[in-house]
Formats: structure tokens, C-alpha cells, sequence
């Protein structure tokens, strides 16, 4: 069976929780060829944007089986909901201090986002790669990080309510040149992407506890991207 890329997720039971899925994802670094808005690329979107744009309507009109999550900075209510109740709707991600209001997004603020590898939110748990505070890697420090973090995704208890993020996406800026150097997003991507999907390619078939939780990349690309959705149906 050749899944769609577009629709996947209306494969998916409806009885999963949310942070039972291995979701290929992205981030504000925009390191992707084009926008919700402008296409619709099949693989990953992000709209650094309003939600109340256009081409977030109509991508949940045309694929209303879709979950997308949404960070909130400067209504979903709970990380217990399922992926029946959560289809065609916007998790939100509160990363901000809200004691007033604990029930706007899932609170993935406390402890900080920044500098605590895991929160225990009284809503929402979350667990990212170790030492979240370390950027500018190596290629291999930072491949070796996101694998440490999918590997402990697969071995958790695939009841435990955690949603897990591992990330391969990375800048580096050397000051040793004359004037200094930038090694861009692509330049991690071209070289770790396809680490990550001769890991999962390889990971498909072996048995695991849990799931790999979000899978952040920069520029994802259809094979990329089906190697993380087709976790979810390898049991």
C-alpha cells in the first residue's frame, strides 16, 4: 500500500493520543522552500504567519483528516486528547507564562523551553534532545544528538503523554575566518538529512515501545517525510 503524503493522517485510528505519532515537523528558521500559503508541498508546511491566513483555511478544506501544532510567543486544552477529536485543528504550544489562563494551548512553558531538556507542565509534557541550550554543532554532534533522542522516543512507554521533539536542523558561525563564515540550513540538511532517513529506513521493521515523536528537519523532502510517517504503521 502506497500511502498518500498529502492525507496520511486520515490513516491513522482514531483512538492514538497525539503523543503516540512520529510527525516529520519543522521550525521558524523558514528553511523551506515555500509557504502554506503558497503551496501546499505535500511533505511538511509552516506559515510563519496569522492562523486566520487564507492558506491555513485551505489546506484544512481540502485535508480535514490534517493536525497541525502551533506555538504561541510574546485552544487546544489537553495533551490527553486523541487523534479523533484533535482532526482538521491547530494544537496550540504555549510557550509563555499564563497563570491566569492555564487552559489556552498546552503549557510546554515550565521549566523553560530554553534551558531545561524536559517539562512537567501541569498540562502538557514535553522531552527534546539533551543540553537544549547547545547550538552550532558539528555534523556529527548533531546527528548523534538527534539519533540519542529518537532512540529514547522508540524506547519510552508509548503511554507516558510525552510529546518528544528530536531536531537535525542547525547554523554554525566561524569567527576564525577573515570575514567570518556561515554554514547556512541547507548545509546541515544536505549532509544530515540523509542520515536520518537511512536511520528510519532501517528502523521501519524493528519492534519499539513508543513512537519517534516529532521529527524536526530543515528542507524535507518526500522521502524524508514518508520515512517518519510510515512509523506510525509499522507495528
Amino acid at each position: 500500500m502506497t500511502r498518500s503524503a498529502k492525507d496520511w493522517m486520515g490513516d491513522l485510528s482514531g483512538d492514538l493520543n497525539i503523543t503516540q505519532l512520529s510527525i516529520p515537523g519543522t521550525h521558524n528558521s523558514h528553511a523551506i522552500k515555500s509557504n502554506v500559503e503558497v503551496e501546499n508541498n505535500s511533505y511538511v508546511n509552516f506559515a510563519s504567519h496569522a492562523l486566520f491566513n487564507p492558506g491555513i483555511y485551505g489546506m484544512y478544506a481540502e485535508f480535514y483528516t490534517a493536525i497541525a501544532t502551533c506555538q504561541l510567543d510574546p485552544m487546544w486544552k489537553q495533551l490527553q486528547n486523541g487523534v479523533r477529536e484533535v482532526r482538521g485543528r491547530a494544537i496550540l504550544v504555549r510557550r509563555f507564562e499564563s497563570p491566569d489562563n492555564e487552559i489556552l494551548g498546552i503549557n510546554f512553558y515550565n521549566p523553560s523551553f530554553y534551558n531545561s531538556p524536559q517539562s512537567d507542565g501541569p498540562i502538557g509534557k514535553w522531552k527534546q534532545m539533551p543540553h537544549p541550550d547547545t547550538f552550532s554543532m558539528t555534523i556529527e554532534e548533531r546527528w548523534n544528538t538527534a539519533r540519542s533522542m529518537l532512540n529514547e522516543a522508540k524506547e519510552a512507554d508509548l503511554n507516558d503523554k510525552v510529546m518528544y521533539f528530536a531536531s537535525t536542523s542547525d547554523t554554525w558561525i566561524s569567527k576564525d575566518w577573515k570575514p567570518p563564515k556561515w554554514w547556512e540550513p541547507r548545509y546541515y540538511a544536505e549532509r544530515v538529512n540523509p542520515l536520518l532517513a537511512l536511520f528510519l529506513s532501517q528502523e521501519y521493521e524493528k519492534p519499539k515501545k513508543g513512537r519517534y515523536g516529532v521529527v524536526v528537519t530543515d528542507f524535507c523532502d518526500a522521502t524524508l517525510a514518508r520515512c517518519i510517517f510510515e512509523q506510525n504503521f509499522s507495528r
